[in-house]
């Protein structure tokens, strides 16, 4: 090889030349081939496509929901079918602000009839009742973060505020006929909220093309051939067949419908064309070619220069071949040094390459085994196709000819003529495909709508349009079918419910009281403040006559919410398009809260052939909240209930306590001094192509590319603390989903038999990264907006509070998955699925990066046996399902399983240095995946052709080695540490129901229902770890402190504390003559309360009893005759075990009616709220405003003739003074849990109540309107049950230890939830 590159070295010209040109070249190729392959490596995840269908006509595909039952009950030739309908952005909230998904409104079976990867839940009962929710993973995270979704509460606003329980949670949806911006599923009974004409409800089928049909039928049946008799059978109760408007029935190949020009009607589903790819396919091919013959005429050029070598080679003895293959090592050297060139010039490109094909690439990213082989390949047939033409010149020359000199000249005239000729086509062909793509983007551009106002069709369209949506007839049949869509709705909130708080008078009293048993210095101030006693005025009865300030008032307010959606869509044959615009501004009932999106959608799709179609779908948000310090709308109405007391009006008289009551410590004032804005901006764009080479083989892959930036900006102007401060936190980050599989349908099985495989691989990457500043001490004057202008101009003189501004890299988050399914079906009666899920992510140590999930399933549908045909006049449907999977979680921080470390400054040697210690937090390198394995038997069934049917499902669910965060001996330099910490199960009923009571023209009712029995239970606890959890309310030195455990062999959310008894009464002592109070005998002391000093000095006690009249009684668990921290038992279990709903829907003609309800039996709530109302709290509780309840407690002291106060001891006048007493004496100064308010979490709630009314199409046609329906909803209309707080279906902070361990039906502070009443309208043109 020497004299080759003696050779290169000599000609620079010729070896520059060739380089570039084929470097240049092959990065083109590269360019392309990448991106096409990405397109065209597609995949439909579809469970027998080759017997699936869409329902169609010759206008459009769609129909009516109730068309499926219909056709299935005539055509025995029809397995099963689904149907969707839509794709609605709705609202939901987890909290008080409301998120916007993108939902689709689906049948029951659609994920048993789809086959879409389940991460979580029963496959068989995702949407078993109307209540249910089935998430996707990025949604899951949208909504929830790094918490378990499943079985997690949303609130749907759409639906009147009902709220849905997350009952799955699937992979993002990729690349598949339904749009990857669909973020959840729900029953299609839902679809009546958002387009009632295309529920169920609306039997007259005036909304034709309401959903999108997708038959599956038996194998070896065209169905086609029953389309004139299936048209026929419409026509007798389908207006738009009987005003023939359509004729045809069509039954269109789901692959087919995939390509084809029919347009969706009724839901947004993905369809392609090919035109576009194959186009780049083609010019990638012609560069490929013009590379080659580029490299061969160079080559051949230089051959004679190189004949004199190869001549004398030949004479030492060298053999033709091994000139030949001397000559393909020269081209493999020269073809690999440019193929490297080419692939870096490839990678610099990739900015503008991807701008202009509008799609993300990688190549360095997507290497891999398989890609660095396809690569050596290329480069091999490059060298060989290249090289093929001179090596065979030099190694099959005549020495004759070279000495002589015309081995040039033949060169020359044979060879160079002919490559200048297929180089000159090849650039004429280029030229071509150029103008091709240009006037194919100018038709993409000005592809004319084709409005033909006149046309007799367009007004019947017009006044029974598809979905609530015109069907407009364009100049073309198949082209510019357009829709245009307006909906709105304003909502009014009303003034949430707040706490009843004690009267004037009672404030008053307990504060004294309490403030005397304290000291009686401190009853003397607060005395004096109120103006009580002789010495002051006796002014305590005035309090009976005086009304009290609540100052949750001040702070909650009725508020409202408006709505606004507007989308158009539609395009040419072969190009559609979507556009949405939405709006929202919801005002929060808390003062100056709020919520603000903005929201636009576009998605193109484009049929490139008919086998191959690409898609984009781009989205951006903008999303702004407002809100600040909201703990104290809950906590101010503790706060100076009497804004004029009549004593001395100085709060230093009340101690500890004078922030209850000093003006500088208004709630409202310190509410109004904090402003918060977090603004969110959201961009999204979803590449995906889908390839079916052959019949039953099919390609997928879809690219999923998300920027993110958050701002938040929070002011405190300084009211509270004395200086202003600004907060300013800047962060942004990405995610990448890529995921590729292929499908393929085993064909020539015959009619018995169907098989099907499917091997897939996922590729997630994330990563965030926030910058942190804080300025102090601005000038004075200054607001908001001016320090945020100028941020740096903060000064403070004090040496702790300096400026800081700290950023922080976040750890990339990493997931590689491979996966494959097969399915088999025999006779259509006996169905079969396996899958196996192999997941890496980077959040576990490279020992644990791996989990393996396998699955099963299977199915018999009993009602298809021949010997069962004689039940079908009344059993329509019986169908058995057993199941059995794992599934895995890593929902934890990436940089768990490795070692953090905190920097600080110290001082060594009196200069200061920067050094490094531990975090808090101990590595774990033995974390590894969460592991869930589910268990399912069901029952699907129905009657009287379908007019009662249901579901049944026993489930028993088992989750191992569960991810926590583990508090650990602070002796190890650590506090806590994420473990897997042991094994929970879940086993129970589910049972759904739904009955059509009376179905005619004019009016229908229905009613429906839903049951589920859940046994949550604790099956393994690890060793040496601590599950116990403690909330926030009261002291440190709350007793117990953790009130939240987990225990073996009980259920998770059990409460631990005392269990209560009431208080000691006078009956429970005997008095001696000289006042002893002695316990009777078999009555326990109690020594866990730690009441105030003057309780025990009012009464005279035995050495040793701490028990007296009024105090907390409690079981002695224990039975050694004393209370105390060792009786501390189980007193709450949270965890509901039976839970559900019903819902009854009615129709008159054009009104419609529904209601829905909800309810749960079982399960506590923690009262959090009223235990800590309950305590002391020492001097600082002094001047305190309390929960109403606190009117009913024991009391110790009365007011004498003089208007003083006074201990009673008097065992008679006590009994009568405390006649009514429900509760204990409040004066103990830590905090209590007790069972006395662990209540129950019982409730029957009628979520939301709903009524709308269509106007007739033909009041409408006039004006040019296709539909326009009105709609009122109430929600939270009413609540019955028995729970003392404001609502038994509260979870404040279901993580309040912040250790990761729940505490569930926790009710602290909640923010109160509203009643509102919705007004909206559903406009079509």
């Amino acid at each position: 090889m020497k004299t080759y590159f003696t050779f290169l070295q000599r000609n620079k010209l010729f070896t520059f030349v060739n380089v570039i040109g084929l470097s240049i070249s092959l990065m083109f190729l590269l360019l392309i081939t990448h991106m096409v392959t990405r397109q065209l490596t597609v995949d439909k995840d579809m469970k027998d496509a080759d017997r699936t269908y869409v329902l169609a006509n010759e206008i459009w595909a769609g129909g009516h929901i109730l068309l499926g039952d219909k056709l299935q009950s005539r055509y025995p030739e029809i397995e099963d079918w689904c149907a969707v309908s839509g794709s609605y952005e709705q609202f939901v909230r987890t909290n008080d602000q409301p998120v916007n998904i993108q939902m689709m409104f689906v049948r029951e079976n659609f994920f048993r009839f789809f086959n879409f990867h389940l991460l979580e839940g029963n496959p068989e009962t995702l949407l078993a009742n109307e209540n249910n929710i089935v998430l996707t993973r990025s949604c899951a995270i949208k909504l929830f973060g790094t918490e378990h979704a499943l079985g997690k509460t949303l609130i749907e606003q759409a639906f009147g505020d009902r709220r849905c329980t997350v009952s799955g949670i699937i992979e993002d949806i990729d690349n598949s006929i339904f749009p990857s911006n669909i973020e959840a599923f729900s029953l299609h009974k839902n679809v009546r909220y958002v387009n009632w004409s295309a529920s169920e409800e609306n039997t007259h089928l005036g909304n034709a093309a309401s959903c999108i049909f997708f038959l599956r039928f038996h194998p070896n049946v065209n169905p086609n051939d029953k389309a004139d008799d299936i048209a026929r059978f419409f026509k007798e109760f389908f207006w738009i067949y009987q005003y023939d408007s359509v004729k045809e029935v069509l039954f269109i190949p789901i692959h087919e419908f995939y390509f084809s020009d029919t347009l969706a009607a009724g839901a947004i589903l993905n369809q392609y064309s090919l035109k576009v790819v194959l186009i780049f396919l083609t010019i990638g091919v012609l560069i490929l070619f013009m590379a080659i013959f580029n490299y061969t005429s160079m080559s051949i050029a230089q051959t004679s220069y190189r004949a004199k070598e190869m001549a004398t080679r030949r004479l030492l003895g060298s053999s033709k071949k091994s000139i030949f293959w001397r000559m393909i090592a020269e081209s493999f050297l020269l073809t690999t040094l440019a193929f490297v060139i080419g692939f870096l010039l490839a990678k610099a490109a990739e900015p503008t390459a991807m701008e202009l094909l509008h799609t993300r690439l990688d190549i360095v990213g997507d290497l891999n085994p398989f890609t660095l082989l396809c690569y050596l390949l290329l480069i091999t047939v490059l060298s060989l196709l290249s090289g093929f033409v001179p090596a065979t010149l030099l190694s099959q020359y005549n020495p004759l000819d070279i000495v002589k000199g015309t081995f040039r000249r033949k060169t020359k005239t044979l060879y160079l003529r002919l490559l200048n000729i297929v180089q000159n086509g090849l650039t004429i062909a280029m030229l071509g495909c150029a103008i091709y793509l240009s006037v194919q983007i100018y038709r993409i551009l000005h592809a004319p709508l084709g409005y033909e106002y006149g046309h007799a069709s367009t007004a019947i369209y017009g006044a029974r349009g598809a979905n609530g949506v015109i069907m407009i007839t364009t100049k073309s049949a198949k082209e510019g079918k357009a829709q245009v869509k307006y909906n709105m709705y304003y909502s009014v909130k009303e003034k949430p419910t707040t706490y009843d708080t004690e009267s004037a008078y009672d404030y008053v009293l307990r504060n004294w009281s309490y403030a005397t048993s304290y000291g009686d210095k401190y009853g003397t101030n607060v005395a004096k403040y109120f103006g009580l006693g002789s010495e002051n005025g006796n002014h305590l009865e005035e309090y009976r006559n005086m009304g009290t300030h609540n100052y949750q008032d001040d702070l909650l307010s009725s508020s409202h919410a408006w709505n606004h959606d507007l989308s158009v869509s539609g395009g040419t044959e072969h190009t559609k398009y979507y556009a949405s615009v939405n709006y929202t501004n919801d005002k929060g009932s808390l003062k100056d809260t709020g919520f603000r999106r903005w929201n636009v959608n576009l998605k193109l799709a484009q049929d490139i052939t008919k086998n191959l179609k690409w898609n984009i779908d781009a989205r951006y948000s903008e999303m702004r909240f407002q809100g600040s310090q909201f703990q104290y709308a809950t906590s101010s109405y503790a706060y100076r209930p009497i804004d004029t007391p009549l004593g001395v009006d100085d709060p230093s008289l009340l101690g500890m306590g004078d922030a209850n009551v000093d003006p500088k410590y208004n709630p409202v004032s310190i509410y109004d001094s904090y402003t918060q804005y977090n603004t969110h901006y959201r961009l999204r764009a979803t590449n995906s192509l889908t390839w079916t080479p052959i019949k039953g083989l099919t390609g997928k892959t879809e690219l999923t590319l998300a920027r993110n930036w958050r701002e938040q900006q929070t002011w405190d102007d300084g009211y509270e603390k004395g200086y202003n401060h600004a907060t300013q936190v800047k962060s942004n980050g990405y995610n990448v989903r890529w995921t590729t599989t292929a499908n393929y349908a085993v064909q020539g099985l015959g009619e018995d038999h169907s098989l099907d495989f499917l091997l897939g691989n996922e590729v997630l990457a994330s990563k965030s990264n926030s910058t942190t500043f804080n300025g102090y001490g601005y000038p004075l004057g200054w607001d908001m907006d001016t320090a945020f202008g100028q941020l740096n101009m903060s000064h403070m003189e004090s040496t702790s509070l300096k400026d800081t501004n700290k950023s922080e890299i976040g750890t990339p988050n990493h997931t590689l998955s491979w996966f494959g399914r097969v399915n088999y079906s025999y006779l259509s009666r006996y169905l079969f699925t396996a899958t196996f899920r192999a997941d890496g992510s980077s959040k576990f140590a490279p020992n644990n990066h791996w989990g393996y999930f396998p699955a099963a399933a299977a199915a018999w549908r009993i009602s298809d046996e021949p010997w069962m045909k004689g039940t079908q006049d009344w059993l329509s449907n019986l169908k058995l399902r057993l199941s059995f999977g794992t599934s895995g979680n890593d929902n934890i921080d990436a940089s768990l399983w490795k070692a953090t470390w905190i920097s600080e400054t110290t001082e060594v040697d009196g200069q200061l240095v920067n050094t490094f210690r531990p975090g808090t937090m101990m590595a774990n390198p033995d974390l590894k995946w969460e592991t869930t394995i589910s268990r399912n038997i069901g029952l699907d069934f129905g009657f009287w052709d379908g007019r009662l049917r249901g579901t049944l499902d026993f489930y028993w669910n088992t989750t191992k080695n569960i991810l926590m965060m583990v508090p650990i001996d602070t002796s190890t330099g650590y506090t806590y540490q994420f473990q897997n910490v042991g094994k929970t199960s879940n086993k129970g009923v589910e049972l759904a129901l739904s009955y059509n009571i009376v179905n005619k023209k004019d009016w229908g009712l229905t009613f429906g229902m839903t049951y589920n029995f859940n046994h949550n239970n604790v099956d393994e606890l690890f060793d040496n770890v601590l599950a116990d959890t403690h909330t926030n309310w009261g002291s440190q030195m709350r007793m117990p402190y953790y009130d939240y455990v987990i225990r073996k062999d009980n259920p998770v959310g059990l409460v631990q504390g005392y269990k209560s008894l009431g208080f000691y009464t006078v009956d429970d002592f005997n008095v001696s003559a000289d006042g002893v109070w002695t316990l009777k005998d078999g009555i326990p002391d109690n020594t866990a309360c730690n009441y105030s000093a003057g309780c025990a000095k009012a009464y005279k006690l035995p050495a040793g009893q701490k028990a007296f009249p009024g105090m907390y009684k409690f079981a002695d668990v224990d039975n050694d005759g004393t209370v105390a921290s060792n009786d501390v038992t189980i007193i709450g279990k949270t965890k509901p075990e039976h839970t559900g709903g019903f819902n009854i829907s009615g129709r008159y003609k054009n009104f419609d009616l529904n209601a829905n309800f909800a309810y749960q039996i079982g399960g506590d709530v923690y009262n959090a709220n009223a235990l800590h109302d309950m305590m002391g709290n020492k001097d600082t509780g002094f001047g305190s405003a309390r929960v109403s309840e606190l009117a009913d407690c024991w009391k110790m002291y009365n007011v004498d003739n003089n208007g003083n106060l006074y201990a009673v001891t008097n065992p008679d006048e006590l009994r009568t003074l405390n006649a009514g007493a429900k509760y204990a004496l409040p004066y103990c100064e830590y905090g209590l849990v007790t069972s006395e308010f662990i209540e129950d979490a019982s409730y029957l709630r009628l979520q939301n109540l709903s009524v709308g009314y269509t106007f007739p199409k033909t009041w409408m046609k006039p004006l040019g309107i296709s539909n326009l329906r009105i709609y009122a909803t109430v929600t939270n209309l009413f609540c019955i049950k028995g729970y003392s707080g404001i609502d038994p279906d509260v979870n404040t902070d279901f993580n309040a230890g912040g250790n990761g361990f729940p505490t569930p039906n926790y009710d602290y502070q909640a923010y109160p939830k509203t009643r509102s009443w919705t007004f909206g309208l559903n406009l079509a043109f």
